[in-house]
This record gives C-alpha cells, sequence and structure tokens, in this order.
C-alpha cells in the first residue's frame, strides 16, 4: 500500500474574493468572511426601497406583480410619456436641419 498523496491546494485567505472563488472551486460551504468580500466586490447594496404609488417607478412596480396600475400611477406614467416624446420629436427636429 502506498502513503496517501499530499494535498496540493494552497490555503484559503478567508475575507477575500479569491477565497470565495477557492470555496467554490472546492466546492465548500462559503464562510461569512469570504461572502461579505463576495458583496462588497458586487456592489450589494441590500433590499432596495418599494417604488411609491404616483411615479413611474410605481407604475412599473405595478406591472412586474401583474396588477392594474392605480390612477395615480396611471397619470405619472402618461405624464413621462409625454415628456418623452416631447424630447423625442425635439431631438429630431434638431437633427433634421
Amino acid at each position: 500500500m502506498t502513503a496517501p498523496a499530499k494535498s496540493r491546494r494552497k490555503p484559503i485567505r478567508h475575507g477575500t474574493t479569491g477565497g470565495y472563488r477557492a470555496h467554490f472551486r472546492h466546492g465548500e460551504p462559503m464562510c461569512e468572511p469570504c461572502r461579505a468580500a463576495d458583496r462588497t466586490r458586487k456592489g450589494y447594496l441590500g433590499p432596495q426601497p418599494v417604488a411609491s404609488c404616483g411615479t413611474v417607478g410605481g407604475y412599473r412596480r405595478h406591472l412586474r406583480h401583474g396588477e392594474d396600475a392605480c390612477p395615480p400611477c396611471l397619470t405619472a406614467n402618461a405624464a413621462w410619456g409625454r415628456i418623452y416624446k416631447r424630447r423625442a420629436s425635439d431631438r429630431a427636429k434638431a437633427g433634421a436641419r
């Protein structure tokens, strides 16, 4: 019988993005310092605030959830559409000189 081969694995540098990737490569669960380093690398900002009604973001939230938009959101989206179309026509006129 032969002696088991030594592992040539480098030790994991915990708390770094390289450490996070090493955990992943080896199929190990990630430690909290390595997870924190990966979240920092990705620019994780935490849960984002929910768009309030009466805004374009609120209108889009209704659409994402498959809901009918409330009247304030419909009004906000219509106002944004008018502004967008006006800007587009102004740009077209400026470019048609």
